[in-house]
């Protein structure tokens, strides 16, 4: 009887001290892309963080990365959200950050949008650009695609892109009919999607694919021009993603250390799997 209540605490010490190591702790990030399940190739590595860092100098925008082998029991909502209370993406008072979290073994994804981006990027756009554009990718096995692909079409329709707004609204749209038949649509809205923000400027077509066309129909010389937005925001194509000189590792180590601006977040955004 002298033991039980001993041991009994003994037990709850040791239990205790379990679920405080089970417990997810962010890592520290000294890099917007912080891979630490190794599933996004050196290439586009290099090439999303000149592309997150032009961002962030030309909008104040901060988009980070984060890929994780398991959740280890944890909700991709719970590591998510510990994850932007650590980091503090955005700037202070603008609150304009989005974290991409990723869960390799558990097949989850995440985008967690920043207060100040919320009615910009809603809950619903955040679910369609997981289900229609990153998913798809991830279920090939091409983690580094979906995630760019991902990335690129956030950072666009943050920055105000008007073509990528209207495209996502029009998917939204026929994702609520009823109508099979227009549901239908959605690949075709999200390839013509695609086609605007990667082939166009992987191909060298300018932002929207449309002035090779003309110059291909009309007989005049292709020249490169911008759309005339409200935003800030310079094209994909412009951004030059060796401009980072002291750029080096990626989940730890980098010289070229990265760091949030202060910004909070209140669980705006939405999960998905694949």
């Amino acid at each position: 009887m002298i033991l039980k209540k001993p041991l009994a605490v003994l037990f709850s010490l040791i239990f205790a001290l379990f679920s405080a190591t089970a417990e997810f702790n962010p890592p520290q990030m000294t890099n917007f892309i912080m891979d630490t399940a190794g599933i996004i190739d050196g290439g586009t590595k290099k090439e999303l963080h000149g592309l997150i860092k032009s961002v962030e100098r030309q909008t104040g925008i901060q988009i980070a990365i984060l890929t994780l082998p398991s959740l280890d029991g944890e909700s991709i909502e719970e590591v998510s959200i510990k994850t932007t209370e650590a980091w503090n993406l955005g700037q202070k008072g603008a609150d304009n950050g989005i974290l991409i979290t990723v869960a390799k073994n558990d097949r989850k994804i995440r985008i967690e949008v920043g207060y100040g981006l919320e009615e910009i990027l809603t809950d619903t756009k955040c679910g369609l650009i997981i289900r229609n554009v990153i998913a798809p990718e991830f279920k090939n096995g091409d983690y580094s695609a979906g995630i760019e692909k991902g990335v690129k079409i956030l950072a666009s329709l943050a920055a105000g892109d008007e073509e990528v707004q209207k495209a996502l609204d029009e998917a939204e749209k026929a994702e609520s009919e009823e109508d099979s038949g227009l549901a239908d649509l959605i690949p075709l809205i999200f390839f013509a999607l695609f086609f605007i923000i990667v082939v166009s400027d992987k191909a060298g077509f300018g932002p929207f694919g449309l002035y090779w066309l003309i110059s291909l129909l009309t007989g005049r010389p292709y020249t490169r021009r911008w759309s005339n937005h409200h935003s800030t925001f310079t094209p994909f194509s412009t951004f030059d993603s060796d401009s980072d000189s002291g750029f080096g590792g990626f989940s730890g180590g980098s010289s070229n250390h990265d760091s949030g601006g202060g910004g909070s977040f209140g669980g705006g955004g939405a999960s998905g799997s694949w």
